[in-house]
């Protein structure tokens, strides 16, 4: 808990997720998919704001690619460029991703190859 006087924890909002759709792909499986990763991702990043960057009033985006397997494996978590957040949040953000996998296993419809999700993770103080 935050000491008296500190900042309340912020809650992060995302933008909503991405992902294209392949040839045998349901875009609605998939979009379910992505907002549940969304879901979970930031309530992960709510509950592990910076202590450092709460303290210092530091707030942001962060928009990450992330390349996830069928099986639910996080293949790979990419800072996209166009990141408007300190290192510690930009950094809070990767290890958040990392630690919340491996993620639930596709569902039928989704193909049995990688897909990429962007996903903005925003840090805002209240």
């Amino acid at each position: 808990p935050p000491a008296a006087g500190a900042p309340a924890p912020a809650q992060p909002r995302a933008a909503p997720p991405a992902a294209a759709p392949g040839p045998s792909r349901n875009a609605a499986a998939i979009g379910d998919y992505g907002s549940a990763l969304h879901r979970t991702l930031n309530r992960a990043a709510a509950r592990s704001y910076p202590r450092r960057s709460m303290d210092r009033g530091e707030e942001g985006a962060v928009p990450l690619l992330l390349r996830i397997a069928p099986d639910g494996e996080l293949l790979e978590v990419r800072v996209l460029d166009d990141s408007q957040a300190s290192r510690t949040l930009v950094t809070a953000a990767v290890r958040t991703v990392q630690r919340s996998s491996p993620f639930t296993d596709f569902a039928a419809g989704m193909g049995d190859a990688a897909i990429e999700f962007r996903i903005t993770i925003n840090y805002r103080l209240r």
